[in-house]
């Protein structure tokens, strides 16, 4: 009988097992003896520690840590041994990465193989769940005072903003699996509702942007406030959701020039090259390719003083957006996700500038992306280059990218699908900050600047 517990295959591999075991323990004693034995030569009577055998274990696959008893674990067969301070050596069984890889899958694996599901609810929670961020119009505040060594983050608006991680209010924040990325290499998670700014009876949960700020440093002040909810033992990232985690999410795909200038959105399910979504191309949202600055212009970068544009130079357009009557192939769970109440009150922002260029108006416009009124903008009207600037309100809404290699299951350190009633609804709604102004002509482009 070759087979079963007691069959010759059987016997034959547990007699490897042993004999592999054999040479560990070898080893091990090889390499306490080793140590030892250097100890008694210097004079040094204190015990054998785990540097000492790691000294030794160099090139064997085994390393060492802890103390009485030292645990010495093999790399590729993940069987430990434990060293007393005798030099008994025992073994110890499969470490507790064997005993996981073969009793749970990652969140990768089991939202392939359908144990969970776009939309599903995960118990992720922050490393540190008291941590906040005040933002202002030029930066980083900590307890009114700017922090200098933080730059590239500003709001462009006057009022200091502060955003503190939620994990037990009537608003919680909770996170929902929005699917893949686009490599299929992470699980992506989303926050079920936008996160909200700490504010006096939680009425206005809204973070304002304006101005060339908006422009300039939405990416990294958005990301700056979503980072708050950062757990690098988790997440490989946390950040601001953009157009591109959208498109991804919903299946939608975008025609670029060799500019990079998008040209034409449509579903890729479809592979619909020739319509597009909903027929429309690019063009005919009345943006332009690109323009070109002419003198007395206003750029954001010369008005911020992040770089230098001049008469003449020429900007392409970035700005596209779409809306989700448009979608009739993506996921509908994946649409409720990034769509359901952006047309009452919670609207947000996307960590996603944009330029639209329109020669008709001669001005082009710079600003972040955000998703309302079941829409999807990259890039608004928050700067004029004919010299206008402009401040809205939206919520912050938050992804994480998980660690390829993060467990589904119920034991420490893994994630697991949970049940949430439903999400808080905002009483609130953005409004209108209709903050608007001229720019200060000194810093118009000038001819040959």
């Amino acid at each position: 009988m070759l087979s079963g517990n007691n069959g010759i295959l059987q016997k034959a591999t547990d007699a490897k097992t042993e004999t592999e075991k054999g040479q560990e323990r070898e080893i091990v004693a090889f390499a306490y003896n080793s140590a030892l034995a250097k100890k008694i030569s210097n004079g040094d009577s204190t015990p054998v520690t785990a540097s000492d055998l790691n000294t030794e274990l160099t090139n064997q696959g085994a390393s060492a840590d802890g103390s009485n008893p030292i645990t010495v674990i093999f790399t590729d067969s993940k069987r430990q041994y434990t060293l007393n301070s005798n030099g008994i050596i025992t073994y110890a069984g499969l470490s507790n990465e064997a005993i996981q890889s073969t009793t749970s899958k990652t969140l990768v694996q089991a939202f392939k193989d359908g144990d969970i599901s776009v939309g599903d609810y995960i118990n992720y929670t922050p490393s540190n769940t008291s941590a906040s961020i005040t933002v202002g119009k030029d930066g980083i505040y900590n307890n009114g005072v700017k922090d200098t060594t933080k730059t590239g983050i500003g709001t462009g608006y006057d009022t200091q903003q502060t955003f503190t991680v939620d994990t037990t209010s009537t608003y919680k924040t909770t996170w929902r699996v929005l699917g893949l990325n686009k490599t299929g290499t992470n699980l992506m998670l989303i926050s079920g509702s936008p996160i909200r700014k700490t504010s006096a009876n939680d009425s206005d949960p809204y973070l304002v942007l304006q101005g060339a700020e908006s422009y300039i440093y939405c990416e990294d002040t958005l990301n700056a406030i979503c980072n708050i909810y950062a757990n690098t033992t988790l997440a490989d990232e946390v950040r601001s959701v953009k157009i591109e985690d959208i498109n991804n999410a919903l299946g939608v795909a975008v025609i670029e020039d060799l500019n990079g200038t998008p040209t034409r959105v449509y579903e890729s399910i479809n592979q619909d090259l020739e319509e597009g979504i909903n027929g429309y191309t690019i063009d005919e949202y009345d943006f332009d390719a690109y323009y070109q600055y002419k003198e007395g212009d206003f750029a954001p970068e010369n008005y911020l003083g992040t770089g230098i544009k001049s008469v003449g130079d020429t900007i392409y357009r970035t700005a596209y957006w779409y809306g989700q009557w448009s979608l009739t192939n993506a996921n509908a769970t994946a649409k409720s996700l990034i769509f359901d109440d952006t047309e009452t009150n919670k609207s947000y922002w996307l960590a996603s500038p944009g330029v639209k260029a329109d020669s008709e108006e001669d001005d082009s416009r710079f600003g972040p992306g955000f998703v309302s009124y079941g829409e999807v903008t990259c890039g608004y009207d928050f700067f004029g280059s004919s010299g206008e600037y402009w401040a809205m309100a939206q919520g912050v809404r938050p992804i994480i990218s998980l660690k390829p290699g993060v467990l589904y299951g119920e034991n420490a350190g893994e994630l697991k699908k949970i049940t949430v009633s439903a999400e808080a609804t905002w009483s609130t709604n953005p409004g209108d900050r209709a903050t608007t102004g001229t720019f200060d002509s000194t810093k118009a482009i000038e001819g040959g600047k």
